[in-house]
């Protein structure tokens, strides 16, 4: 083996031995999740019942947002099992049917999970004369719990769902006290951060932040102001605690402040933005809810644009929210 060989094995191991140490499955014993899910241990899997009726996608979505998966069931021992529990918790909801995460949406008649597995992997619970695909659409599946039974149905209608994490899929982030391991420690902060490259809209930016118990990024200090620029550009400059009207919103990460219904500039906290020059707001443009969302700019200056437009943005964790989330 040679020197560089040696040096690469070396480098291989410490970063191997770094990942591990932030990064461990020791909530699995404690069979414990998020404090909004709930262990049942026939199936080994976590569940949470989502009351709010969504289409398919958007319920997918929601699911893959809390680090979890839209609920399929794989046997008839889950089923009962998730009845059980649909009965015991939600009593006083008479609803029946449910979106599950199986679909055809790629290939017509060619029916896999969200994770892309075959319906010939577990035991598929099609009703009779299912799928039969009435409608000509009918690309997504929902379960009736009355009949303990799948169809075939549209994509576009909104049911209640159900969101799943196997326990054996479960890691757990030390440092940041949580199942996403998404999230980085900042030490010098003290808080953990997590950027999202995908560009999402500022209030689709912060429901993101919301379903994974975070909220949008706040700039508290010039230390901290100079840590987003370095998702922008490495090596950040000095925020100016000013706020203007911009045009110039190239490489722009969505903060967690706005002034939506001309409350004033207030961060997703409740509390005043630290700016000056507060009479630069133009208030013609505040009353239309026009660039009303607050971003950072590669520079490090606060500004304001339309709130529809597309951005990524950061998602972060103080040390207080950390000590309360999971317990």
């Amino acid at each position: 083996m040679s020197s560089s060989d040696l040096d690469i094995d070396l480098f291989t191991f410490v970063i191997f031995e770094i990942k591990s140490s932030l990064t461990s499955d020791g909530q699995r014993s404690e069979k414990f999740f998020r404090k909004d899910y709930h262990y049942l241990d026939g199936p080994k899997s976590f569940y949470k019942i989502h009351k709010t009726y969504e289409n398919w996608i958007d319920a997918k979505n929601l699911c893959k947002l809390e680090g979890a998966s839209l609920f399929y069931p794989e046997n008839e021992s889950e089923t009962d099992a998730v009845i059980e529990f649909w009965n015991r918790t939600e009593s006083h909801n008479n609803f029946d049917w449910i979106y599950v995460g199986i679909s055809s949406r790629f290939a017509k008649n060619t029916f896999t999970t969200t994770e892309g597995r075959s319906i010939y992997d577990f035991q598929m619970q099609w009703a009779a004369w299912e799928p039969n695909n009435s409608t000509g659409f009918d690309d997504c599946t929902v379960f009736s719990k009355s009949r303990k039974t799948i169809y075939d149905d549209i994509c576009t209608k909104t049911l209640p769902f159900i969101c799943k994490k196997t326990l054996a899929s479960l890691d757990w982030n030390e440092r940041c006290s949580g199942p996403d391991n998404g999230f980085i420690y900042n030490d010098t902060l003290d808080k953990c951060y997590k950027f999202h490259g995908t560009p999402m809209s500022w209030r689709d930016a912060y429901a993101v932040c919301y379903h994974e118990q975070s909220y949008l990024a706040i700039a508290d200090s010039q230390d901290e102001a100079d840590f987003f620029t370095t998702f922008i550009e490495e090596g950040g400059t000095i925020l100016e605690y000013s706020l203007a009207i911009s045009d110039s919103y190239d490489e722009a990460l969505w903060l967690g402040f706005q002034n939506i219904y001309g409350e004033g500039w207030i961060t997703v906290k409740d509390t005043p933005v630290k700016v000056l020059g507060d009479d630069r707001k133009d208030t013609w443009l505040r009353r239309l809810n026009i660039r009303d969302c607050g971003y950072i700019s590669k520079d490090g200056s606060l500004g304001l644009m339309y709130c529809t437009l597309a951005r990524p943005f950061i998602c972060e964790l103080d040390t207080t929210s950390l000590n309360n989330r999971y317990v």
